[in-house]
């Protein structure tokens, strides 16, 4: 297996009835989960093994061919790290565990990383709409950074290659390719010049991008 050769120790459960004790028992440093599993699907997995009085903080990645804005929503409220859709690669998933698994204070926030031909900033900025989330998108396309900021849901701020506001915003959610980073933060003290719904943001972006203007 990919994982136990690059020196991750593996333990793979099949049964849901009997895989809380058994992840409570193993405490692992990170967690794979499916979410169309028989018995239970992997939302009421995680769901069991995070109730007290023993619960395992360890954070979840993830692995599901279902994605859509509901199912992401809902991975956020849970508190996953990251989302990878199916079908994606073994080395795809393989990186980017290992990133998890290195990156200091994995799993104390939020958040989703990943390539825009997984996700796309529409995907992104709508699913934070719908859960009226607080986030913070990075997205690097060509080496240049660039920045969303939603406060419940909606965009209040946007840079990229050194410009800000709207044109920047419609820039962003135009990129084709790139590798992003969303993490949830708290909407307390998240301030900008913008106060915008995702949808009029998608719809106005895709109006310029036809008209030729970005």
């Amino acid at each position: 297996m990919a994982f136990e050769k690059s020196g991750h120790r593996v333990v793979s459960l099949s049964e849901a009835p009997t895989a809380p004790a058994k992840i409570r028992e193993a405490r692992p440093d990170l967690i794979i989960c499916d979410i169309s599993m028989p018995a239970v699907d992997g939302f009421q997995l995680i769901g069991q093994i995070r109730r007290p009085p023993d619960p395992v903080e360890a954070p979840v990645v993830f692995f599901s061919a279902v994605g859509g804005d509901e199912v992401v929503c809902r991975a956020f409220e849970l508190g996953a790290v990251d989302f990878v859709r199916k079908p994606a690669s073994v080395v795809e998933l393989l990186a980017r565990v290992s990133a998890r698994l290195s990156r200091p204070g994995a799993g104390r926030k939020a958040d989703l990383r990943g390539n825009l031909s997984l996700m796309t900033v529409a995907d992104l900025i709508t699913a934070a709409e719908s859960a009226r989330k607080s986030a913070e998108l990075k997205v690097t396309h060509n080496g240049q950074p660039s920045e969303i900021r939603l406060r419940n849901g909606r965009i209040v701020s946007a840079s990229h290659n050194g410009e800000s506001g709207e044109r920047a915003l419609y820039r962003i959610i135009a990129l084709p390719d790139g590798e992003f980073e969303m993490t949830i933060i708290s909407g307390d003290g998240i301030a900008g010049p913008l106060d915008l719904e995702p949808r009029f943001a998608l719809m106005e972006s895709a109006r310029m991008k036809d008209e030729g203007l970005i």
